[in-house]
């Protein structure tokens, strides 16, 4: 399996027209999605509170959080996002990546757009997730 990696819209919720396209890395073990500083600046994104997280490799860093708008192939949606230092990658993480109603297909490296049923937040919470993705459009890339 190789990296899944997508173009996305990232807007200032504050003013719109702060806006910047890039590349993500959809990171399906992060949480959020981490902006880079240089895209942080370019948007003036203004920090909420800030966070502790612990990376894959065990390191234990702090991170600020703030919002953005998201948008991908015509959704928008405002999510929370990692204000990220210099060295931090571009990702997409996987609040945000349910909240436009997507998930990736691992199989086929892919995202479809996710069914929602009344009982469910999450597919993976949903008891019948053995019919989750029957008659559901995938989106390759």
């Amino acid at each position: 399996m190789g990296l899944t990696t997508v173009t996305l819209e990232i807007k200032n919720p504050y003013d719109p027209n702060k806006r910047v396209e890039e590349d993500f890395l959809v990171d399906s073990g992060a949480a959020y999605t981490v902006l880079p500083k240089r895209l942080v600046k370019k948007l003036q994104l203004k920090p909420n509170y800030s966070q502790k997280f612990v990376l894959a490799d065990g390191t234990k860093i702090q991170r600020k959080i703030s919002s953005a708008f998201v948008k991908f192939e015509g959704r928008e949606i405002a999510s929370p996002v990692v204000l990220g230092e210099e060295k931090d990658s571009p990702l997409l993480g996987v609040l945000t990546l349910e909240a436009l109603g997507l998930v990736l297909k691992r199989v086929f490296e892919s995202f479809i757009f996710a069914r929602r049923t009344p009982w469910t937040i999450s597919p993976r919470m949903n008891a019948k997730a053995n019919t989750y993705f029957r008659g559901v459009k995938a989106l390759n890339f």
